[in-house]
């Protein structure tokens, strides 16, 4: 099946602060790889990207919008003409974006299965399904419940016995329950860079003395080497969607992970999205000392 990735615009309110320029969307590259290795063709559309900060600007209304205008994002995904739509929310504070994407999308493509994925998702599904447009709401880490969905739907069958997801039956929200979270991370594929324009993020959108939004060169790597927290912070909600138990790649994977970016992908700045990424002393010690001598400029 043809599944196209969407990340949406993202739109701040004038007391907020305001990302103007987006990170590489991870999530989404890691389940288009997981998509691409079960046999399915992948298509992603990051419309959080800006093309030009010279664009941005707040509107009468006080909202500034950062990325693909919704008729760009509408124009988009009625080119690419995808059998399947698979939608990111990775905070709740831009829910609002996410269902506006499943209403754009649904008013390109009438019948299209529509998923949304994402932390608030995987909290409160309850709040993505009230949207009529969205078809089901992925729990948890989707890199497993994805293909199995598009299997699914490819084969014309129903959802049921499928955990970690939400959806209609009978007019009533359904959950199937997500059965523990994926424990061995070096089995993941790497993400698909080739997805994305790499070069579009190698920079960051900053205002300066004038009051104008410019660019400037910020070539950095976003990587996660691991996942959950074991602690019990009550301000806290990581535990709700990655769980209580330290999962991580071994360091020799992590390393080679590394490498491939430094040698590959030409980026030596990495910035680790790990929530404890030090949690295991041993394994956090011995990424850089399993690494070849290099200048003091870094190992990576």
């Amino acid at each position: 099946m043809k599944l196209m990735l969407i990340r949406p615009p993202l739109e701040f309110g004038q007391d907020w602060d305001v990302a103007a320029q987006a990170e590489i969307p991870l999530a989404l590259m890691y389940l288009g790889a997981a998509c691409r290795r079960a046999g399915h063709h992948v298509v992603l559309l990051d419309a959080a990207v800006q093309a030009e900060p010279s664009d941005l600007a707040f509107n009468d209304a006080g909202i500034l919008h950062v990325g693909a205008s919704w008729e760009e994002v509408a124009r988009a995904v009625r080119e690419a003409a995808p059998d399947v739509v698979g939608i990111n929310s990775a905070f709740y504070t831009q829910m609002p974006q996410a269902l506006h994407t499943a209403r754009v999308v649904r008013s390109v493509l009438e019948n299209v299965p529509i998923l949304v994925g994402g932390p608030p998702v995987t909290v409160r599904p309850e709040d993505y399904l009230a949207e009529p447009a969205v078809t089901v709401a992925a729990l948890g880490e989707a890199g497993v419940t994805l293909p199995q969905l598009l299997e699914r739907f490819a084969g014309g069958q129903t959802l049921d016995g499928i955990p970690g997801i939400a959806y209609r039956r009978d007019g009533r929200m359904t959950v199937n329950e997500r059965i523990g979270f994926l424990e061995d991370l070096d089995a993941l594929p790497d993400p698909a860079y080739d997805l994305v324009d790499l070069e579009r993020y190698m920079r960051t959108a900053s205002m300066d003395t004038a009051g104008h939004w410019r660019w400037r060169p910020h070539r950095t790597m976003t990587v996660l080497t691991s996942r959950g927290c074991p602690f019990h912070c009550m301000y806290c909600a990581v535990h709700c969607h990655m769980g209580r138990k330290y999962r991580m790649q071994s360091a020799e994977r992590a390393l080679g992970h590394i490498r491939f970016i430094a040698t590959e992908l030409g980026i030596r700045e990495l910035h680790f999205i790990d929530d404890n990424m030090n949690q295991n002393r041993d394994r956090f010690n011995a990424i850089p000392s399993s690494a070849p001598p290099r200048r003091a400029t870094g190992w990576a």
